[in-house]
């Protein structure tokens, strides 16, 4: 006989998580912005729209141009555009401004969101125990394994920072990023509606109401105040001897 999961209430579990996205938000922006002055991100910022009001001052143009804007220009306007555009691509520092603004962006929000999960959703579970973050601990929540033992460093690591972090985070924040940056179609709008449909589907039919950080780490978001966690599997076996001989002798009588 197993324990019953005392499943977490979903308004619970969406407010906590709700507190902890806040947290996460504050957390990752501050870190963006310390790295972005250690990384002297704003130097390369402002190089590059000088570069840019440079070229366009010196040709009577206007970057940033889409297509619909520029087929309304005339040809002599176009081929002044096109003449800015091919002086500003041979400028080197502005070249250098551009690489150095594509990687620093690309670098500094994959740390800060790196960190700030590690910090928020990895080390300070590890502290409270139980898997709980900050917004759990409020509304009295922790994680377990579905087998209702305990939740190790491995699995808990598994769930924050690769389903949470890398899966669920990371990867539409960066095709987001490649939709600004470079023409790739649809892959990104597919792979971030593909995430968010598979988390959806999850937790509105998954039995524990798990999504994709809970099934890859094999883990349930509980109610702490009433349900039994156990140390180890061996602990849980021995809960299940002592209730089938309790149920034994209820029998006998």
């Amino acid at each position: 006989m197993n324990p019953d999961i005392q499943r977490a209430n979903m308004w619970k579990r969406i407010s906590a998580a709700f507190l902890d996205l806040i947290l996460l938000v504050i957390l990752i922006t501050g870190l963006a912005l310390g790295l972005s002055e250690i990384l002297n991100y704003n130097a390369y910022v402002t190089a590059l729209n000088d570069g840019y009001a440079k070229y366009e001052e010196l040709y009577g143009v206007q970057f940033g141009l889409d297509q619909d804007a520029y087929d309304q220009l005339s040809k002599e306007e176009q081929d002044r555009y096109m003449e800015a555009s091919n002086a500003l691509d041979q400028d080197k520092e502005v070249v250098r401004a551009y690489d150095m603004t594509i990687t620093l962006s690309l670098l500094i929000i994959s740390i800060s969101i790196f960190l700030g999960f590690l910090i928020l959703e990895f080390i300070v579970p590890l502290l409270f125990g139980n898997g709980q973050t900050i917004g759990k601990k409020m509304f009295n929540l922790a994680l377990m394994r579905t087998d209702s033992v305990k939740l190790t460093t491995f699995a808990l690591f598994v769930r924050s920072m690769l389903g949470k972090c890398t899966i669920e985070t990371m990867v539409p924040v960066l095709m987001i990023m490649a939709m600004f940056m470079a023409p790739i179609g649809m892959i990104g709008p597919t792979i971030i509606f593909g995430i968010l449909a598979v988390n959806i589907g999850l937790l509105v039919s998954s039995r524990n109401r798990a999504c994709i950080h809970d099934m890859m780490a094999v883990t349930v978001v509980i109610d702490h105040s009433s349900q039994m966690i156990f140390e180890t599997a061996d602990d849980l076996t021995e809960h299940k001897k002592r209730l089938a001989a309790e149920e034994a002798q209820r029998q006998e009588y």
